[in-house]
């Protein structure tokens, strides 16, 4: 048996390292106008207007990292507290959906157990991103860890 999925999962501190040029920056801008000022200048856009814009961008990017960072944790506190389901047997009725250009959704079904995910889903759980290869496909036998989150079922760990 050999692990084909299982989510890379760290939610130390250093998850939080990629803001540190965000507030670098944003410390820059509020401590020296003169920064801010020079890029007013060169985009003809009122100074005031670019700090609060990069700000709204520092709050974002800021809010994804927390919210990335607590989907992290709650697959730890499943996965520690035995909260999730197995499926063990081999797939069948493996579908590929493209609704619109760039956008795949695949889905599959084990012992009428449905999964589906996309190449747009983010996060811990498995998604249309972290393959590429022939992997998924009717008859693949493996054993799938998965939860319920109210709407689908989503894949915690694939293996072979």
């Amino acid at each position: 048996m050999s692990v084909y999925f299982e989510p890379p999962i760290n939610p130390g501190i250093d998850h939080f390292l990629g803001l540190i040029p965000f507030f670098v920056v944003l410390f820059f801008v509020l401590q020296f106008p003169v920064i801010s000022q020079v890029a007013s200048d060169v985009t003809k856009i009122k100074r005031e207007t670019l700090v609060k814009a990069f700000f709204c961008v520092c709050l974002f990017v800021t809010l994804s990292e927390i919210f990335n960072y607590l989907d992290k944790v709650e697959v730890i506190n499943i996965v520690e507290k035995k909260e999730f389901k197995q499926v063990k047997g081999c797939i069948s009725h493996y579908e590929q959906q493209t609704p619109k250009p760039g956008t795949l959704i695949e889905s599959f079904v084990i012992k009428d157990v449905e999964f589906s995910y996309s190449n747009y889903d983010v996060g811990p759980y498995f998604h249309g991103k972290l393959h590429n290869d022939n992997f998924i496909k009717n008859g693949q036998c493996v054993s799938i860890d998965y939860v319920f989150d109210g709407h689908k079922n989503k894949i915690l760990k694939i293996v072979q």
